[in-house]
C-alpha cells in the first residue's frame, strides 16, 4: 500500500498550533492528502475562524496551552453549527490526567508526542467516514474470529457464533467499539448508555463489562484502574 498516495478528501481542517518544523511538515502532509487546511498559531484567533470556516476536523496542539485547548474543545462541542466536528488534541504531557481531561471536554481523540504523522492522517480519514450501523472488527492475529456488531438488528456475532446480549450490554459494547482506543470514564459511559449520572460506588458498569468479557473474551475491552474502559483493536 502506498501510504503517501494523494487522495481528495476536500474536508475542511483547522490546525491550531504554533509554528515549528513538525507543524510545517504535518501541514504539508495534510494538504497532500487533500485536506482544505487552515492553520492558526494562537488560540485567541481560533474561535472566530471556527465560526466562519466551520471545519469538519479541528486539531488542537495543547503543548503549553492545556487549559486553552480544553476550553476551545468544550466550546466546539457546545456549538450547534459545529455539531459532528471531529476534535483531536495533541499533547506533550506524558500523563493520564490530560488524556482524561481531554475526553471529558469532548475530544474525539487524544494523541501524545511523539507520533507518526502518517498514522495521524490515517486516523483522521477513518473518523471522517460516515458512521455506519455495522461495526466490523478484524483482529490482527492469525485465525482470529471476526467480530460484527449490527446496531440495526441489535445483533453481535463472533466468527460463526451469535452472541446473546442484553440491550444495555449491546449499547455499552457499541459505544466502546464506535470509538476504538478511546478511554471512556465512568461518568461518560453512564451518560451515554444509561442517560444519567452515576451515583457513588455504583457497580453497574463493572457488572456489564464483566458479562461482555465472559461472552466475548478478555481481548476486546481493557480497563485502566480508577479511570475507565477502552475497546482494543489490536
Amino acid at each position: 500500500m502506498e501510504l503517501n498516495k494523494r487522495i481528495e478528501t476536500q474536508s475542511k481542517l483547522l490546525f491550531v498550533a504554533g509554528n515549528n518544523e513538525l507543524h510545517t511538515k504535518l501541514n504539508q502532509l495534510l494538504t497532500d492528502h487533500g485536506f482544505m487546511l487552515r492553520h492558526v498559531a494562537k488560540y485567541s484567533e481560533a474561535l472566530n475562524i471556527l465560526l466562519s470556516y466551520k471545519p469538519e476536523v479541528i486539531i488542537l496542539d495543547s503543548s503549553g496551552n492545556e487549559l486553552s485547548a480544553l476550553e476551545i474543545c468544550n466550546a466546539i462541542k457546545s456549538m450547534n453549527s459545529l455539531k459532528g466536528a471531529i476534535v483531536i488534541i495533541l499533547s506533550n504531557r506524558q500523563d493520564e490526567l490530560m488524556e482524561v481531561s481531554s475526553f471529558n471536554a469532548g475530544a474525539d481523540d487524544f494523541i501524545m508526542f511523539p507520533f507518526h504523522e502518517i498514522a495521524l492522517v490515517e486516523r483522521i480519514k477513518i473518523r471522517l467516514k460516515s458512521p455506519g450501523k455495522i461495526i466490523t472488527i478484524i483482529q490482527d492475529y492469525r485465525d482470529a474470529p471476526l467480530l460484527k456488531i449490527d446496531r440495526e438488528s441489535y445483533s453481535v456475532s463472533l466468527g460463526n457464533h451469535f452472541i446473546q446480549l442484553s440491550r444495555k450490554e449491546f449499547e455499552l459494547l457499541y459505544l466502546l467499539a464506535s470509538n476504538p482506543e478511546k478511554l471512556f470514564g465512568r461518568e461518560e459511559i453512564f451518560q451515554n448508555v444509561w442517560n444519567k449520572k452515576t451515583l457513588g460506588k455504583n457497580r453497574t458498569i463493572d457488572v456489564h463489562i464483566s458479562r461482555l468479557r465472559q461472552k466475548l473474551g478478555n481481548r476486546f475491552i481493557s480497563s485502566q484502574k480508577g479511570l475507565g474502559y477502552r475497546f482494543n483493536t489490536n
